[in-house]
């Protein structure tokens, strides 16, 4: 992972965002100069200063577990508006004690959080932050012998999701447990513009729910139960009937008020803020 990480500081030197390095960390300015982004390697990050870069908006987490002094240092950066927990396939190892200070960050708008042995009440730190608008999930955890772990979450974790009222986009990758009660929940409960969900343990039911969600601009779900009469059902929603297949449903909106037009898309592809793209995409 450093290695990476190493290579991606040489791209965005040349693409004009020049990274400066330090023992365990890299730190990612614009042209101007300014500090945007930092990206925390390792332990060793006592002298590092985000009280000197007030325009920093992102931070990266990854390749180490997280300690309680590390975070101390961290927080910080009270204006940051994008943060990123681990890296699939690995994952960031961070106790809940070290997760709890996360919400120190009242400012963020946007989390990528792919942690080791992720549970339902690791989500209780993001229902304080009120700003918190984009949420992306990794499903799958590295563990020994380099196979993939379940995912943790279960029906339980809609309960946290719905505390979140800012919330307009969430996904949740890999392949999870979670059923045709969680997407009920979450269809009655939230006022999401996207929403994306990987089970096989959602049926058409799920499709029908969240069908009637009007607030819903972009949906991308995936599972084996799906059948041609319950994609059918969508004809009698807001939502058009394009092209389905028998794993997987995608649809994508238009801008058009509470209608959405389907249509096949990537499956990595997100609806994200612009500061929250990776600056090889700007």
């Amino acid at each position: 992972m450093k290695t990476l990480l190493i290579l991606l500081g040489v791209l965005l030197c040349v693409a004009g965002l020049a990274p400066i390095f330090a023992t365990d960390y890299i730190l990612h300015k614009n042209p101007q100069g300014d500090v945007l982004e930092v990206i925390i390697l390792g332990p060793n990050i006592n002298d590092l200063d985000l009280d000197k870069y007030p325009k920093l908006y992102s931070m990266v987490l990854a390749g180490h577990k997280m300690t309680k002094a590390e975070m101390a240092c961290l927080v910080k950066a009270r204006n940051l508006k994008t943060l990123t927990l681990g890296h699939a396939p690995e994952g960031l190892e961070i106790n809940a004690d070290v997760l709890t200070m996360v919400k120190t960050f009242s400012e963020l708008e946007c989390v990528w959080l792919c942690k080791k042995e992720l549970a339902d009440d690791d989500l209780l730190v993001f229902t304080d932050l009120k700003n918190l608008k984009w949420l992306y999930i990794e499903g799958s955890n590295w563990i020994a012998g380099g196979e993939t772990s379940k995912y943790g979450l279960t029906d339980k974790a809609a309960q946290y999701f719905k505390k979140m009222p800012a919330l307009q986009s969430l996904e949740i990758k890999g392949d999870t447990e979670l059923s045709d009660k969680f997407v009920s929940e979450i269809a009655t409960s939230m006022n999401l513009s996207s929403f994306s969900l990987s089970s096989n343990k959602i049926s058409d039911v799920s499709i029908d729910r969240l069908g009637q969600m009007k607030s819903l601009r972009e949906i991308e779900l995936s599972s084996k139960q799906f059948t041609a009469i319950g994609t059918a059902s969508l004809q009698c929603t807001t939502l058009d009937l394009a092209t389905v297949n028998e794993k997987i449903v995608v649809m994508r909106a238009q801008s058009k008020k509470n209608k959405l037009g389907l249509s096949k898309i990537n499956g990595d592809q997100k609806t994200v803020p612009d500061h929250a793209k990776s600056k090889e995409d700007k």
